[in-house]
């Protein structure tokens, strides 16, 4: 099994047999821990200790993950949930622990140390289960690095759960990294982020502060964020931006912003039609109505949209459910590169607060006054 474990890095064999040896009640849970390091990697212990809910091992596991972590011998570390909750067991150890290991780290990638796939996203998972613990030295090792191809970010999501992050701190950070995004399909990603979240009350309340600036460019950044809301609040402040705004681009840029914005709303009233529809003709058409105008936020209000109609579910007509299915693979296949991704003709990755970027992607060209 160890071995089987070990064999592909770029598959999900070693997931799929963690939650398999995890649910062998008969075998593998009536071992110790140290009996259980000397047969399974240490990413499926993790799983089994979790799924069990042996809190006592998981405090052992915690600290020999620090102690003898090597990233070599690791499928792909699937534990995330195991670290938060020996970090809610063991918080003062797992500062120490995680901020040391932190250190170490960044001194070997500073001297040229090269790090595998696994070791990062272990690294990833340290830095995100800092933030309530020591929020400074959580920054400060993001900051080191989130321009690395492996980190996600599990970070900025985590930190824009406003329920969990509440104070001042935290929301100071989270308007000012709005703010430091450097094009519109980042503005565009944050807002998808905020939605998950249920935190677009927060949201609401800085485009306020921006729309209110005597500077265009915050006005430009409150409709760039605006215009993905899709609702008749966006709408309607939008159309107000772009009749009444001093400057003559804000007003152009609220107009666009506005089509943009009306599209995403009517896309999610055609496609609730189409999940309360049976004949796969009028499903078909109605799926190619919106084909033209879905953006990255689509993800965010299809999966809710399914899940309210329980698209996946065995209830729904298997021809109806297998039509969806393949219209979305599709599709995602097409707006999953951020360059290309393209809405009204424009490439948001080439625009900033709506405006034009020049080639090398740094500086605005002034193009529209």
């Amino acid at each position: 099994i160890k071995n089987i474990l070990y064999s592909d890095r770029n598959s999900n064999q070693g997931y799929a047999l963690s939650i398999w040896i995890s649910k062998d009640d008969n075998f593998y849970n009536k071992k110790s821990f140290d009996d259980l390091i000397k047969i399974l990697p240490i990413d499926s212990i993790g799983v089994l200790l979790n799924h069990n809910s042996r809190y006592e091992d998981i405090d052992k596991w915690g600290k020999y993950i620090f102690n003898n972590f090597n990233p070599k011998s690791m499928n792909e570390f699937n534990v995330d949930k195991v670290l938060r909750l020996y970090r809610n067991q063991n918080k003062i150890d797992f500062e120490k622990n995680a901020i040391n290991y932190l250190i170490k780290v960044n001194q070997d990638m500073e001297n040229g140390g090269r790090h595998f796939f696994s070791f990062r996203t272990f690294e990833n998972s340290l830095i995100t289960l800092l933030i309530p613990l020591n929020f400074e030295m959580a920054i400060e090792f993001y900051n080191k690095t989130k321009d690395s191809q492996y980190i996600s970010n599990s970070f900025i999501k985590e930190i824009f759960n406003i329920n969990e992050y509440s104070a001042d701190k935290h929301k100071r950070y989270r308007k000012d990294y709005i703010e430091s995004l450097k094009n519109d399909i980042e503005l565009l990603e944050i807002v998808r982020i905020i939605h998950k979240n249920n935190s677009t009350k927060e949201l609401k309340k800085y485009i306020t502060e921006w729309l209110s600036s005597i500077n265009s460019t915050d006005r430009l950044l409150a409709v760039s964020l605006l215009m993905w809301f899709g609702n008749d609040f966006a709408i309607e402040k939008l159309k107000y931006i772009s009749n009444n705004d001093d400057s003559e681009y804000v007003r152009f840029f609220a107009s666009w912003a506005g089509e943009v914005s009306l599209q995403e709303k009517y896309s999610k009233i055609i496609y609730e039609d189409v999940l309360k529809e049976d004949n796969l003709q009028i499903i078909s058409t109605k799926l190619h109505q919106i084909k033209p105008v879905i953006t990255p936020m689509t993800n965010y209000w299809v999966v809710k949209l399914n899940d309210k109609y329980k698209i996946y579910s065995d209830d729904t007509e298997k021809y109806k459910r297998m039509h969806i299915s393949r219209f979305w693979n599709r599709i995602s296949e097409n707006i999953k590169d951020d360059k290309k991704f393209k809405i009204n003709n424009r490439k948001l990755f080439e625009y900033y607060r709506g405006e034009k970027i020049t080639d090398n992607n740094r500086f605005i060209t002034g193009e529209i006054k």
